[in-house]
C-alpha cells in the first residue's frame, strides 16, 4: 500500500469540534493534505503518530472553546506530549484557538506553546471562520520549510512526468497492447448499501423532575422538549440532520458549522448531534414537525447548499422544497426508482450482498439531572443513500 503523505499534522484535544472541523475542511479546501489523529485523553500517542508527526512539515494545534488550559495538562497526556514532540523535531508549529471579537488572548492548551512568536499565533472566531482559515494558510506558507517542501514536490513530479512518458513511448513503440491494457481503468472494489445506526432521545421537564423518552417517528413532541441524536454510518459518507418546524421553517443540526464539505464521516464512529452534551430544545411556539437524517456515499448538493446558508436566511418554502427534492430523489430503494445496478460517483458498485460496520448494541446518554439511559440502536437501511425520517405529533 502506499504511504500517504501529509502537510499539516493537526493535533487538539476535540478532534470532533466545530473549531478542528473547521480548520481541517478549510485547509483541505485550499490544496493541504490534513491528517487529524484520534486522541484518547491521558494516555500516551502511539509511536505511529511520533513518526508522523516527523515526516509532516507543518504542525498545527488547535484549541477548542472551553478546552483544558495548560494548567490543566497532565505529563503523559497525548496532544502534550506531541507538541513537545514537534517542537523538538523543529516542526513548522502554529497554534489556533477560539477568541471572539475582541475578546482577550486565551491561555495555551499547553505551556510548550509560551514562548511562541506573535505569528504562529492565530485567533479563530466562529463567526469569521474564512477569515481565520485564510490567514493560517498565509502563515503556513509564509515558512521557508513549506517552500522547500513544495519546490521538491514540484521536482519530484517533473522527474516523474519525464518519466513516465519515456516509458509511453518505449511502451508504444513495442508493445501497443499492453499500452492500451495500462490506461483500462481499473474497476473499484464494490462497496456495501449506505447503512445508518440511530438513537433518538428526549428529556422532558415534568414535576421539576426531568424524565426521558425515545424518539421515533410519530413520537409526541411539546415545547421545551429536549432531543438528541446518537449516530454510526455503516460506510464513510456524508451525513446530514435537518428539522422542519410547525410554520415551515427549515433548520439544519448537522454539519454544525456552515460551511461545504463538513458533512463528511467515517464509517463505524458514532457522534452526538447536537456534539458534546448540547441538547436541541423544541421551540415553544415554531414547534417540531420532523426530524430528519438523510446520508449518502456521495454529497448531496440541495443539502450542502442548506448547511452552507445560515439558519433564519433564504426562503422557508424554498428550503422546504430542497428538502423535500432530495428525499424524493434519493437512491436508498424507498424513494426515487432504482435502477438494476446503483454506483457511487466514483464507480464503485453497491451490492447488496455486501455488509457495512455492525451496529452498536445500544447509545448511552446522559439526562440533566445527571441518569444514564439506555435505547437499543435501530438501523435504517438503504443503497447509494439512506434516510430517516421522524415525523412527530407536535402537541
Amino acid at each position: 500500500m502506499t504511504r500517504i503523505e501529509y502537510d499539516v499534522y493537526l493535533c487538539t484535544r476535540e478532534p470532533g469540534s466545530p473549531a478542528a472541523g473547521t480548520v481541517s475542511a478549510g485547509l483541505t479546501r485550499l490544496g493541504f493534505r490534513v491528517h487529524v489523529p484520534d486522541h484518547q485523553i491521558g494516555r500516551p500517542p502511539r509511536g505511529h503518530a511520533l513518526r508522523l508527526i516527523e515526516e509532516t512539515p507543518d504542525f498545527v494545534v488547535v484549541a477548542a472553546a472551553g478546552a483544558p488550559g495548560s494548567g490543566s495538562t497532565h505529563p503523559s497526556d497525548a496532544v502534550e506530549l506531541e507538541i513537545r514532540h514537534a517542537l523538538a523535531t523543529g516542526r513548522n508549529l502554529v497554534w489556533v484557538a477560539e477568541q471572539a471579537g475582541s475578546a482577550p488572548q486565551p491561555p495555551p492548551p499547553s505551556a510548550q506553546l509560551a514562548h511562541l512568536k506573535p505569528w504562529q499565533y492565530v485567533p479563530y472566531d466562529p463567526a469569521r471562520a474564512r477569515e481565520a482559515i485564510a490567514i493560517l494558510s498565509h502563515r503556513l506558507l509564509s515558512s521557508q520549510d513549506v517552500e522547500d517542501r513544495l519546490l521538491m514536490r514540484r521536482a519530484k513530479q517533473a522527474t516523474l512526468v519525464v518519466v513516465a512518458a519515456a516509458l509511453i513511448v518505449v511502451a508504444g513503440l513495442i508493445v501497443p497492447p499492453l499500452v492500451e491494457a495500462w490506461r483500462r481503468p481499473k474497476p473499484l472494489p464494490p462497496v456495501p448499501p449506505f447503512e445508518i445506526h440511530w438513537v433518538g432521545v428526549g428529556q422532558r421537564l415534568e414535576a421539576g423532575r426531568w424524565s426521558a423518552f425515545r424518539l421515533l417517528d410519530g413520537s409526541r413532541v411539546s415545547g421545551g422538549d429536549q432531543l438528541r441524536l446518537m449516530l454510526t454510518p455503516g460506510s464513510d459518507g456524508h451525513i446530514y440532520v435537518v428539522t422542519t418546524d410547525q410554520r415551515g421553517g427549515v433548520r439544519v443540526l448537522y454539519p454544525e458549522v456552515a460551511l461545504r464539505g463538513l458533512s463528511r464521516v467515517r464509517a463505524g464512529r458514532t457522534f452526538h448531534v447536537p456534539s458534546g452534551n448540547r441538547w436541541f430544545t423544541v421551540d415553544e411556539e415554531a414547534g417540531l414537525a420532523g426530524v430528519f437524517v438523510v446520508g449518502s456515499y456521495d454529497s448531496l448538493e440541495n443539502l450542502e447548499e442548506l448547511a452552507e446558508e445560515p439558519d433564519g436566511e433564504g426562503q422557508p418554502k424554498a428550503r422546504l422544497e430542497l428538502l423535500a427534492l432530495t428525499l424524493d430523489g434519493l437512491l436508498d430503494g424507498r424513494h426515487a426508482a432504482v435502477r438494476s445496478q446503483v454506483s457511487t460517483r466514483k464507480g464503485e458498485v453497491v451490492l447488496q450482498s455486501l455488509e457495512g460496520v455492525r451496529a452498536p448494541s445500544s447509545s448511552p446518554v446522559t439526562l440533566a439531572n445527571g441518569t444514564l439511559v439506555e435505547y437499543p440502536v435501530a438501523t435504517q437501511h438503504g443503497l447509494l443513500g439512506a434516510a430517516v425520517e421522524i415525523r412527530v405529533q407536535f402537541r
